[in-house]
């Protein structure tokens, strides 16, 4: 994909997710996260781990979108991403052997990458929002 197109892809992705077009949910752990078929040269796969717990997907079509989470340090885990993390989005279906990566952080897209991830995170319920909600019930 070209700049132009990534862009394009973070834009409408923000978007979608903003009026809830999208749905995220946290990554499922019998979902299979499949390899990209060309790493790209900008992400580190080496010594970095997923974090399935700080993992989104969002279905769409025959599809799923995936903002991955990863981390080459075990005590970065506890932290609140962005910090020390490293964010792959990608596209995969139950067809294809392998994922396509839209962008990652260590591109000129991170900005955009860590305001997706933040929307999703403020959207998605977890046990803080649902606290939240219960005490303002």
């Amino acid at each position: 994909m070209n700049s132009a197109q990534i862009s394009s892809f973070l834009n409408k992705t923000i978007e979608k997710t903003k009026s809830q077009e999208l749905v995220w949910s946290p990554l499922s752990a019998d979902l299979e996260v499949k390899p990209l078929h060309a790493p790209s040269s900008h992400f580190p796969s080496f010594g970095y781990s997923l974090i399935k717990s700080i993992s989104y997907m969002a279905s769409y079509k025959t599809g799923k979108i995936l903002l991955l989470t990863y981390s080459s340090d075990p005590q970065l885990y506890f932290t609140t991403p962005p910090d020390g993390c490293v964010f792959s989005l990608r596209m995969q279906d139950a067809i294809s052997e392998y994922s396509i990566e839209i962008t990652n952080s260590r591109t000129q897209f991170a900005p955009e990458l860590i305001r997706l991830y933040n929307i999703i995170d403020n959207i998605s319920p977890t046990l803080t929002t649902l606290l939240d909600d219960f005490l303002n019930s």
